[in-house]
């Protein structure tokens, strides 16, 4: 059988990572490395993702649930009333700017897909956590500039429109696994489920080894 021309990138270039997501990645590319040989680290150029996507997120949000923050005040969640404000004061201008950036960011993606069949990254830059930890304000004593930047590695992809999901790989030491998000292109729903189960099926045979 052709082996799949496999890509991985830690951070697309720009998401804040933990050290403790970049060691377990690391882990599970070996073990893939060994299953497939050589897994290219590249990944579509992303320039411009965060501010598309803070400008599009933020306007959507203001759009579906100002009414409802007008109605429910402060029994809404500060988080929530944080998102909503951010697509305040949003112009139509930057709102058209953000979707004429996305669509140059799903071209690349498109393009990159011409020389790989999937790309794998991980999914968030931090390990589980429990929900009354609360927000994630920094990743290993480094502030972050948003709430929304420690999943950047998960919403450039839905930025570029393309199909993912998250398998679990367990790294060493760990009792709870960390997501390793699987990523094709556009329209390849089928063929990504296909090579999501096989490197499921690879990374959960190396546990415990």
């Amino acid at each position: 059988a052709t082996r799949p021309r496999l890509a991985a990138t830690l951070d697309f270039g720009f998401a804040p990572m933990s050290s403790a997501i970049a060691g377990g990645f690391r882990e599970a590319l070996g073990v893939l490395e060994g299953a497939f040989g050589t897994v290219t680290r590249a990944h579509p150029d992303c320039q411009g993702g965060r501010e598309s996507f803070a400008t599009m997120r933020g306007a959507n949000i203001h759009f579906n649930l100002l009414a409802i923050r007008d109605r429910l005040g402060d029994k809404m969640s500060p988080t929530v009333r944080w998102n909503i404000e951010r697509g305040e004061a949003l112009s139509a201008h930057a709102f058209l700017a953000a979707e004429a950036a996305r669509w140059d960011i799903q071209r690349r993606f498109v393009e990159f897909f011409e020389q790989f069949d999937v790309l794998i990254s991980p999914t968030t830059s931090i390990l589980p956590f429990r929900h009354e930890a609360g927000e994630v304000l920094n990743i290993d004593g480094r502030k972050l500039e948003s709430l929304t930047d420690y999943f950047c590695v998960t919403y450039i992809v839905s930025l570029a429109g393309c199909p993912a999901l998250s398998i679990p790989y367990w790294p060493k030491g760990q009792t709870l696994p960390m997501g390793i998000q699987v990523i094709g292109p556009p329209g390849a729903d089928y063929a990504l489920l296909d090579m999501a189960e096989t490197l499921a099926r690879t990374l959960d045979d190396a546990r415990g080894r």
